[in-house]
């Protein structure tokens, strides 16, 4: 049995060593020995404490991700896997990766390369009408920015604004957006009187809907709008989210996803976060390699 030593946690100076392994009934987990205090250390790959192979949580949150209902995993995992987890357990991992994961990606900054399209995508969370307000890069197909909120009120479009000017690189030179009256006053705010050199010189234009393409008008939001029918594609087999904290987490668990797991067949099979500078690799599971990164 690995020795326990009541300074493990606070170990300064950790100098670390395979230190043999433990058995549970999940299988053996690989032990470090510090060789400063003796201590023993689990190392942590992002699943600790979890009572589900790491494999069937993946399996689990990705279908979620992908569109299929949390009744719809629960009998994938029971048919191919013969693992019996309740639709609460589901949900529960999808809300725990999802906000691991927002945090570490927080501090990501992907870069600008081409037109910002800015929409905002009608939903209802616990039977009120919820606004999701997203703003993505054309030559990139990165999602930079998302937020939810119950109005359009300026305040809600200068938070997406905000996500996006600070959470980006590169140079903004044309934004386009719906007549919303928000997204003008939000550029004025932002974009009209900037001296920073990522925001000087940057216009702002009125795209049309989708189905305005075929009558040839030059300026359009598809870029955008076809995100929105992605996602809402989601909304309507859930019909509706039971709460802000699961609506938010799935909805951002769905742009996490988007942008650094699935490829893209005009990205020459590249992901748009591989396109905007910040990918994590072509491991054979990068969704995997995203947890082993939050960890670390």
């Amino acid at each position: 049995m690995a020795r326990r030593h009541p300074s493990r946690q606070n170990c300064a100076h950790p100098n670390l060593v395979w230190g043999g392994y433990r058995v549970t009934r999940l299988g053996r987990k690989h032990l470090q020995q510090c060789l400063d205090c003796g201590a023993h250390f689990t190392p942590d790959d992002g699943f600790k404490k979890m009572h589900y192979e790491k494999e069937i949580i993946l399996i689990a949150v990705d279908l979620y991700r992908q569109g299929l209902s949390l009744r719809k995993v629960k009998q994938f995992l029971a048919q191919h896997h013969g693992v019996r987890v309740s639709q609460v357990s589901i949900m529960k991992w999808v809300n725990k990766y999802s906000e691991l994961l927002q945090k570490y990606l927080s501090e990501v900054k992907p870069r600008i390369k081409g037109t910002v399209h800015l929409d905002e995508k009608l939903l209802k969370v616990r039977g009120k009408q919820r606004r999701y307000w997203g703003a993505k890069d054309q030559k990139t197909k990165f999602r930079l920015a998302s937020h939810l909120s119950e109005s359009a009120e300026n305040e809600e479009a200068y938070r997406l604004f905000r996500r996006m000017i600070y959470g980006t690189t590169g140079r903004f030179r044309l934004l386009v957006s719906d007549k919303l009256g928000a997204y003008q006053r939000a550029f004025n705010k932002f974009f009209q009187r900037a001296s920073n050199p990522r925001m000087k010189g940057a216009r702002l234009n009125h795209g049309v809907p989708i189905g305005c393409k075929r009558h040839g008008l030059k300026r359009n939001n598809n870029t955008i709008e076809r995100d929105n029918q992605r996602i809402g594609r989601r909304v309507v087999l859930t019909r509706g989210f039971k709460s802000e904290r699961s609506a938010w987490n799935t909805l951002q668990f769905m742009d996490i996803g988007y942008n650094f797991l699935d490829p893209h067949l005009g990205l020459g099979e590249r992901t748009p976060a591989e396109a905007a500078g910040v990918g994590i690799g072509t491991e054979e599971n990068p969704l995997m390699r995203l947890v082993f990164l939050i960890a670390r």
